[in-house]
């Protein structure tokens, strides 16, 4: 075994230096945010019950099934910021990765090959949420039961260990109980021993082991309906367009399981066919199903070693890593990644945030579904509108709000019966974001960037004096980006000039500003212009096209 785990420490690193620098990008998942505020809420008055982070649900029945991952990220970023989660997060994948390159030696002693093919497999849904714990539970699991087979129930005892221990990291650690007990019952099939019921039913309990008992199993259950309240892509059913390796390993993997039946038993091949169901249903669940696949992987792979040779399955396996970076755009996650120690200010409201706490905007805000878990961790003290917790929400709330998305008049009318004073909205188009609903005159936009929007109600007395000094009246991401310079009389072309300025200060070189820049100078018969205009033209490629009518635009009258 000492060799095996050489082997599982050197594809470990192989592994990890493959898809770990993924773990330091910026962080650009929200949920990443409602964990860190729920830890900061579990170390200050324990773990909470009840939706405690939304204005819109506070007395909604919910509990942290992340508890532990929640507070540790908390207790980490206090002391590290960012850097505490992403080296979490980076933890949970290094036990993942070893745990599981030793299952695949278990499962051949090649098997340790196919673990760079599969941690780039992961690569899309490596990210800052505790869900890489249910993966690390599930490789351990599969250590204990490969490892146990014919060798007695204490393996299967320490299955139980682990599923109490990850558990209170994520929910998902359910689905490792649900692999021991395969193993579990066909042990009991083999020998008869009563002591495998026994290591059953620990399993089992295993998953109570947390202070939401069975919350966690409620929490499961609840998410096979989420697509009738909210669609969330990653419950979409899998496809062979979104997961094409998924599809591509499911009949090897099977094949496999049935090929070397005699030698392996059932138990592995039926795990991943019931979690590879589950992946049919909702493609989340397909990753976690993947750890699972491989260790039939590394069997087909002993096959193939037995009836050609070692250096024909070693290149197989290569060729399998190759295949799997080329079909995850490997490049585009990791080699031009840029390693940051902080939250994504392209996809995230952040600097909206920082706008937002040093204006005192206050309470009863509307953010979009993808913001909220990000502005509560930012803006703690300030309950959000809505987050990615489904689950902490009234299927009501979901419902009132997608029907009041169809249009902006009905957007709007909703807010003002929930009387929301102030709005970061998104500026991505997706549902449950406010995109493009705030702009009537009703509304004052004060802050934009290239992610977010932050719009005040004209009739709330306490922001008028913001409203006059940084409202937005003429540089606006809203209709005819040149028509609106061509519009400007010569005496409104400074006022004009100031409101990108100030845009400037917290979006620089944005292709958007530049491209007015451009007009304004034309507009106003600045010898800069062409210096301003082959600016613009040099940056992102959807401004190209309106330099050269920016550029030509006629000369306000004196």
């Amino acid at each position: 075994m000492r060799r095996g785990l050489l082997a599982a420490a050197a594809s470990t690193a192989a592994a990890f230096a493959l898809v770990g620098p993924v773990c330091f990008r910026p962080i650009w998942d929200s949920d990443a945010g409602w964990h860190l505020a729920v830890g900061r809420l579990i170390r200050q008055t324990g773990i909470p019950r009840t939706n405690a982070l939304a204005w819109t649900a506070p007395g909604e029945p919910w509990y942290a099934t992340s508890w532990l991952f929640d507070w540790a990220g908390s207790a980490l970023d206090e002391r590290l910021g960012p850097l505490g989660l992403q080296l979490l997060v980076a933890l949970l994948l290094l036990v993942a990765l070893f745990a599981w390159a030793v299952a695949l030696y278990l499962c051949d002693p090649l098997g340790p090959w196919l673990l760079p093919a599969g941690a780039l497999f992961l690569l899309p849904r490596i990210t800052h949420r505790p869900h890489l714990a249910t993966w690390a539970a599930l490789a351990l699991v599969l250590v204990f039961c490969l490892a146990g087979r014919g060798k007695g129930t204490r393996y299967r005892f320490g299955c139980a260990a682990v599923i109490a221990i990850f558990g209170n990291l994520h929910a998902g650690a359910a689905f490792a109980a649900g692999v021991a007990g395969l193993f579990c019952l066909e042990e009991l099939a083999r020998t008869r021993r009563r002591e495998e019921l026994l290591a059953l039913a620990l399993c089992g309990l295993a998953v109570l082991a947390n202070p939401g008992a069975l919350y966690n199993a409620h929490y499961l259950l609840a998410h096979l309906h989420v697509q009738s309240v909210v669609e969330l892509k990653e419950f979409l059913p899998a496809s062979p367009a979104r997961e094409p390796l998924f599809f591509a390993a499911l009949p090897l993997a099977l094949a496999a399981g049935i090929w070397r039946r005699k030698q392996i038993g059932l138990a592995l091949t039926l795990s991943f066919a019931a979690l590879a169901l589950f992946g049919l249903r909702a493609n989340r669940v397909a990753y976690d199903s993947f750890l699972v696949a491989l260790p039939l992987l590394a069997v087909g792979l002993g096959v193939l070693r037995e009836r050609s040779s070692s250096r024909v399955a070693i290149l197989s396996a290569v060729l399998c890593t190759a295949g799997c970076a080329a079909v995850q755009d490997y490049s585009q996650w990791v080699l031009s990644a840029r390693l940051v120690q902080g939250f994504n200010e392209e996809r995230l409201a952040v600097r909206a945030a920082r706008f937002a706490a040093r204006e005192h905007l206050g309470d009863r805000r509307f953010n979009a579904l993808r913001d909220g878990g990000y502005l509560e961790h930012a803006l703690p003290g300030q309950p959000s509108f809505a987050d990615g917790r489904i689950q902490a929400f009234p299927a009501s709330f979901w419902r009132a709000f997608q029907a009041a998305e169809r249009s902006g008049p009905a957007f709007r009318s909703w807010l003002r019966l929930l009387d929301v004073e102030w709005a970061i909205a998104t500026r991505v188009r997706e549902v449950l974001g406010g995109f493009r609903l705030f702009d009537s005159p009703s509304w004052a936009l004060v802050y934009w960037d290239q992610a977010s929007e932050i719009w005040l109600r004209r009739d709330v007395p306490r922001f008028a004096g913001l409203i006059a000094r940084a409202e937005y009246r003429r540089f606006r991401p809203y209709g005819s980006i040149v028509g609106a310079v061509e519009r400007t009389e010569r005496a409104d072309l400074q006022a004009f000039a100031d409101e990108v300025a100030r845009y400037d200060l917290t979006a620089p070189g944005d292709p958007y500003s530049l491209l007015v820049k451009c007009a304004l100078a034309a507009r106003a018969g600045s010898p800069a212009r062409d210096a301003l205009c082959d600016a613009a033209a040099a940056s992102d490629e959807p401004v190209r096209g309106l330099v050269e009518r920016a550029r030509t635009v006629s000369p306000a009258r004196p």
